[in-house]
């Protein structure tokens, strides 16, 4: 029994699924949820397999879309442990080393984070352990065309589910090497693989198909299709479009410092051991190459992220740390196995271990109870006038939006404009069509243009980040916070009104706030897209404050500010 895999999968599958989300979530959720119930092509690559298997989830007859398109992860995840038990099994012959791996991996963080939100990352992971399982057959003797094609064919659909998975490439290229049983049969090996990687990236095609609630890209055309698949907007390996100017040391030196916490010290103890005996162990070929996969997937990939070191840059990059972790993990079995013959009670410390990793990472595990992107959402729409423009930026908003009003059907008469994507035909053309009566988008437009444009024609609310932006301070009319969610773009002829009625307003609106649950913790706020979005009502209560100017007035917003949200001095 203890050498089956099939627990891992039943065990960490009710887990994650208990953890699942149940409303809509930060960065790129809503949109994934948005495919889930209506299909269509998701933000480059497209990731073609997990949005197939956003659509057979979503035909549960159980819970409600975003716990559905959450499932979709939970499956992924639970997959990707029960592939590393497996290999940890053949590789070690030490089932408790096996469960250290699987533990260590399945309760951390970052990990446990992605598997209970509609969110890709989980499939990289099942990638690699994948990838690490037929190495480790490989390894044990496993050879011919037969193994090369199948080392082929997991690479392959690893990359359409996400591309970072080349990432993967040295303990790939080790494991080619190792199927080719000799010179004679290179050639036949060679070529199994090769067709097999070209029969796995096949599911790119399904991105040619037409119609879904949501479509980003040209993807009907196969240029546009080659476009999209090769981020060409971003940079095939960018994170975003524009670059902060981070030291190449920051984001590596922040998933060490992270480790510990993430892992939990015994764990990330027993995967340092695991560096140490890959030099000694019979399979050090292997081993060497996993810690070096995790090397390269790891800090030497995250030395060129390009988004900044702090804030939502560290929620974005967290994300990535999955991928490595992986193969950190793996390191771990290999330590807890090296240790096992000379300390008997290891097995015990394992359990533990994990006991005390389920305690302490469930807050930040589970989805279940993270409502607050989308009561902040929800407070957005209700506060907003009738056929009001929204202008903002990010994926807590713009996913969050589609889901909310594509899906939910929630005040459709809103309109909410991306400014950064307003350069692409297609993303007018989907505006356009959701909203026939909105005054045509231009390729060139601008912010000060779309409120120009629309000032005298209905109500126009700006995000927080623009509203601050210098460059458009003295572009566009004066703005105020208006419901404690958004800046309102005042009217010329009708002037900014006074702090006290700006303050009484917000306060009735504060009142009638959906407001279910609270980031309970820093590392919430720190580490999650829901931090960003307690920031949004206590910015609007600073931005009346600095109206007030110095006084007790002024003083009074602080401390508002600081109710809603309680952990932003630190950042």
């Amino acid at each position: 029994m203890a050498r089956r895999s099939w627990p891992v999968f039943v065990a960490f599958l009710l887990l994650y699924g208990l953890g699942c989300a149940r409303t809509v979530q930060g960065g790129d959720a809503g949109e994934f949820m948005t495919l889930s119930a209506l299909g269509g092509v998701a933000h480059p690559p497209g990731y073609p397999l997990f949005t197939l298997l956003l659509r057979v989830t979503g035909l549960l007859p159980v819970a409600n879309v975003p716990w559905k398109a959450s499932f979709a992860s939970a499956l992924l995840a639970a997959g990707a442990l029960t592939a590393l038990h497996r290999a940890l099994v053949l590789a070690t012959d030490r089932p408790v080393a096996a469960w250290a791996g699987v533990l260590a991996l399945g309760l951390s963080t970052p990990f446990w984070r992605y598997a209970t939100v509609a969110e890709v990352f989980s499939g990289g992971a099942l990638t690699a352990a994948l990838l690490l399982l037929v190495a480790t057959r490989i390894e044990r003797g496993w050879r011919g065309p037969v193994a090369s094609g199948v080392l082929g064919l997991v690479v392959a659909l690893g990359i359409a589910n996400h591309h970072t998975v080349v990432l993967l490439w040295p303990l790939a290229v080790y494991a080619f090497v190792r199927s080719v049983p000799s010179w004679r049969a290179a050639p036949g090996c060679f070529t199994s693989c090769a067709l097999a990687q070209l029969s796995g990236l096949l599911p790119y095609l399904l991105l040619l198909r037409p119609g879904g609630g949501w479509r980003w890209g040209d993807t009907d055309r196969l240029d546009g299709l080659v476009h999209h698949v090769l981020r060409a907007d971003y940079g095939t390996f960018s994170l975003a479009l524009e670059d902060a100017g981070t030291l190449w040391w920051q984001h590596p030196l922040f998933w060490l410092r992270g480790l510990p916490e993430q892992l939990v010290v015994v764990f990330l103890g027993l995967a340092l051991i695991g560096v140490l005996a890959a030099w000694r162990s019979p399979q050090r070929g292997l081993w060497l190459a996993v810690t070096g996969t995790a090397l390269f997937s790891g800090p030497l990939f995250m030395s060129g992220f390009n988004v900044p070191a702090s804030g939502l840059g560290l929620v974005v990059s967290t994300r990535f740390q999955i991928l490595p972790d992986v193969f950190v993990c793996a390191l771990a079995g290999l330590g807890c196995a090296h240790l096992l013959p000379r300390f008997r009670p290891m097995g015990l410390v394992v359990g533990l271990t994990g006991l005390a990793a389920l305690a302490l990472h469930w807050p930040l595990g589970s989805h279940a109870r993270w409502t607050v992107l989308d009561d902040y959402l929800r407070n957005t729409l209700d506060q907003v006038e009738p056929e009001a423009l929204v202008i903002g930026a990010g994926d807590n908003m713009a996913f969050g939006l589609l889901y909310l009003q594509q899906v939910e059907g929630l005040r459709p008469d809103v309109v909410f404009i991306h400014p950064k994507m307003m350069g692409y035909a297609w993303y007018r053309a989907q505006v356009e069509a959701q909203h026939p009566g909105f005054a045509p988008l231009d390729r060139e437009a601008s912010i000060p243009d779309l409120v120009r444009t629309n000032l005298d024609l209905r109500p126009i609310y700006v995000d927080f980040e623009h509203a601050g932006r210098a460059t458009l301070k003295d572009r566009i009319p004066p703005t105020y916070p208006e419901g404690g969610v958004l800046m309102r773009v005042s009217r010329p002829d009708l002037g900014l009104p006074p702090p006290e009625w700006v303050e009484d307003e917000m306060s009735d609106a504060a009142a009638g706030y959906l407001w279910r649950t609270e980031l309970p913790s820093r590392a919430h706020y720190e580490l999650t897209w829901e931090g960003r979005a307690v920031d949004q009502y206590a910015q609007a209560w600073r931005t009346l404050a600095a109206g007030y100017g110095p006084g007790e007035a002024a003083r009074r917003c602080e401390s508002r500010a600081a109710g809603f949200s309680p952990f932003s001095e630190a950042q």
